[in-house]
């Protein structure tokens, strides 16, 4: 929601409390939501 306000990355995750690096490993994708995209993708 506060990246829809026009706050960056960095801001937003102090907000939250984490900073900017747990943000992007949070959204590192992992094999099981791999697979889950390329099963939904290939229908």
């Amino acid at each position: 929601m506060l990246l829809s306000k026009g706050v960056t990355i960095g801001e937003a995750s102090k907000k939250i409390g984490v900073t900017e690096q747990t943000h992007y490993r949070w959204r590192k994708p992992t094999r099981e939501t791999e697979k889950y995209t390329r099963t939904y993708l290939e229908g």
